[in-house]
Formats: structure tokens, C-alpha cells, sequence
């Protein structure tokens, strides 16, 4: 329908799909190894029903998940800076979105090369890169499509287990208990990712035909070289102090928090997945009335 649209009205086509027209890396995407340069982003549609947000952060060169959390509030400026510096060590560069809640991200990692490689100049490399989400490739294709599935068993359920959006404890049980779920869901697709084997591609300048983990800790067998910043343990313990705020991952209120921790013990902590996290929710209601 596009190509039939470019061909009969091209002004109007490319007006209606700017985007489209444009390819946002011409020469293809390229890495000299890994931790040259890390992606990172949010995502608040994906799982929007479910008032859950994502944050991640991947390796250019290998595609391999760095970070993967869930958390109620995308836009806590806090949760990227965390995040970043609860993985050892730094990359020469990020490359993030325009957003405004990257702005104290920005500041930390331009801080941090200055301090712990100096010698890198900041006009030719600099530590922190701004891009539209488009261009962001990485970023943007690492999130996995089974999240979508999330969000299915998330809607598919929701009705059949009498959950109440209107009661306080059942919207209490709801985020916590899915914020967990979808937690859980995460860490796995982090050891997924790392152990999927990326095809054999011809035609492309990243590596190909090989495990994402081998990749990232083997790389000169595949032509790259890590280019990973050390980073002071102490430094980077006092910075965590300043921006790993218990709050920042926290579904609910310290209260509710607890009473759903004290139900879901008393319900024998079942093992939690998306297949089973309505009847779950249902077990939970049950004890607590």
C-alpha cells in the first residue's frame, strides 16, 4: 500500500510516513567491539496496560542485554544512572534518546570518562549521545516481542479473576504482584538473550554466527577488541549511594509492599509466571479476606 501510495502521490506519501523514506544508518550499523558503545531506552507502550514500564541497556557490538528491569515510572531521571553504574565498568560511549529523564545519565557518564579515561576527547567521541528513538537501532529492536506475550496473558486473565479495579487491595495485589511477574519474565530473556545464536550474515559490519555471550567475552575470536573502562570500586559505590534508591523499582507504597509480601508468603510463594499470575492474584485476594 505504501510503495502503490509513493508512486501515485510521492509528496503526500513521504508527508504521511517521514520516517519511512529515510534509512537511519546508511552505511549500516558498526562496532570496533564490546563496551565501544552501550544502547539505552525505555519503553512505557509495550506494557502500558499493565502501568509497568521498561528500562534496558544492551551492547552495540555483541546484542547482548546489559539491563533489563520493570518499573512503575519510565520518567525518574534516578533509574537510568542506576542502572548504568550497577554494571562493572563503563563503555567509551552511550547512545540514549532525547528524552529528559536521560539528562542526569548524560551528566554522570560525561563525569565519569573525564575521570576515569581522560584522554578520550569529548568533541570527537563524546561520552553521551543523543538520538531520536528511530535511530537508536539497537536500543529500539533489542526489545523482545515476548513481552507482547505479557501483556496478552496479562489482558486475557484479568476479567476471569475477579480482579476489581476500583478496590484499593486488588489494584495494591495487582501492581505488585505483576511488576514481580514481569521481573521475572525479564531475567529470562536476559539469559535467552545471551545465549541465542545470531544467524550467519553476509552483507552486514556487525559479527554474526555465534552466541551474543561469546561475543561479549570473546571477541577477538570474532574481530573485535573490548574496549571496557575500569572504573573505581569506591567511586562508583559512593555514586550508587547518591542515585540506587530503594523506591525506584518499587510497585506500591511501603505498606502495600509489605502486606502483599506477607500474603504471597502465606500463600506458599509459588513460582511466579505470566501463566499462572491471575490465579495467583486469585490466591492472594483469598487469603487476605
Amino acid at each position: 500500500v505504501l510503495e502503490l501510495r509513493r508512486r501515485l502521490d510521492p509528496e503526500a506519501a513521504a508527508a504521511r510516513h517521514p520516517g519511512v523514506t529515510r534509512k537511519a544508518h546508511h552505511n549500516g550499523i558498526s562496532s570496533i567491539g564490546p563496551n565501544e558503545e552501550w544502547c539505552v531506552g525505555s519503553d512505557e507502550k509495550l506494557l502500558n496496560c499493565m502501568g509497568i514500564a521498561i528500562w534496558g541497556i544492551i551492547d552495540k557490538f555483541s546484542r547482548m542485554e546489559l539491563s533489563l528491569v520493570a518499573t512503575p515510572n519510565a520518567q525518574i531521571q534516578q533509574i537510568p544512572p542506576a542502572l548504568f553504574l550497577l554494571i562493572t565498568g563503563m563503555p567509551l560511549t552511550v547512545t540514549g534518546d532525547k528524552g529528559s529523564e536521560l539528562d542526569a545519565l548524560s551528566s554522570l557518564i560525561t563525569t565519569m570518562r573525564q575521570k576515569f579515561q581522560p584522554l578520550l576527547p569529548e568533541d570527537q567521541l563524546p561520552a553521551f549521545g543523543a538520538a531520536k528513538s528511530t535511530c537508536n537501532i539497537t536500543r529500539e529492536r533489542g526489545w523482545e516481542k515476548e513481552l507482547y506475550n505479557v501483556a496478552h496473558e496479562y489482558q486475557a486473565g484479568k476479567f476471569a479473576s475477579g480482579f476489581v479495579e476500583s478496590d484499593s487491595i486488588h489494584s495494591a495485589v495487582s501492581s505488585w504482584l505483576w511488576g514481580r511477574i514481569v521481573q521475572v519474565r525479564l531475567n529470562e530473556i536476559m539469559v535467552e538473550n545471551q545465549n541465542h545464536r545470531i544467524r550467519k550474515q553476509r552483507g552486514i559490519l556487525l559479527p554474526s554466527g555465534a552466541r551474543r555471550i561469546d561475543l561479549y567475552l570473546k571477541p577477538t575470536k570474532y574481530g573485535g577488541e573490548d574496549r571496557l573502562i575500569k572504573a573505581d570500586d569506591d567511586i562508583i559505590d559512593d555514586l550508587l549511594d547518591q542515585y540506587d534508591r530503594p523506591d525506584l523499582l518499587r510497585f506500591g507504597t511501603l505498606e502495600a509492599v509489605a502486606l502483599c509480601r506477607a500474603i504471597y508468603i502465606g500463600i506458599g510463594q509459588p513460582k511466579l509466571s505470566t501463566q499462572i499470575g491471575w490465579s495467583v492474584f486469585a490466591q492472594m485476594i483469598e487469603y487476605y479476606i
